[in-house]
């Protein structure tokens, strides 16, 4: 996990430990909606701002974003515990949406800015996603 201390964009107070992941899947907006639906009861609050779905927790919080290839996610919390936590939601309620291949996730140390670890990683291996 990276730590940050640092303060995002919106001017809010980055949280300590930051991961993220992109999981290809048929219909994303559809399943990012699923998942949201199942975890909500999970999070303080669920807004959506285009195409992404912006999760909070009490002590962490996740943005989902649907492309026309599936779906990055990204993870921020103030401790591991509740990273692995929101991920353990996150991941348990795709498996239900997703394709077999898609229920081994590997999540990656992120930056402040969400998804560039994981779209670097895609452009490096040839699986370039299309633009949210």
């Amino acid at each position: 996990m990276t730590e940050l201390r640092e303060v995002d964009r919106k001017g809010f107070q980055m949280h300590q430990y930051v991961a993220e992941t992109f999981v290809a899947v048929a219909d994303a907006p559809c399943v990012a909606e699923a998942i949201c639906t199942r975890i909500r009861d999970f999070c303080g609050a669920i807004v959506t701002e285009g195409s992404d779905w912006l999760l909070t927790f009490e002590d962490g919080r996740a943005i989902i974003r649907s492309t026309g290839d599936g779906l990055f996610f990204w993870v921020s919390a103030r401790n591991l515990v509740t990273v692995y936590g929101i991920r353990t939601l996150i991941e348990g309620s795709l498996w239900k949406f997703a394709s077999s291949s898609a229920r081994s996730i590997k999540w990656f140390p992120a930056e402040a800015a969400p998804f560039p670890a994981v779209d670097k990683r895609l452009t490096y291996s040839h699986c370039r996603m299309n633009n949210p």
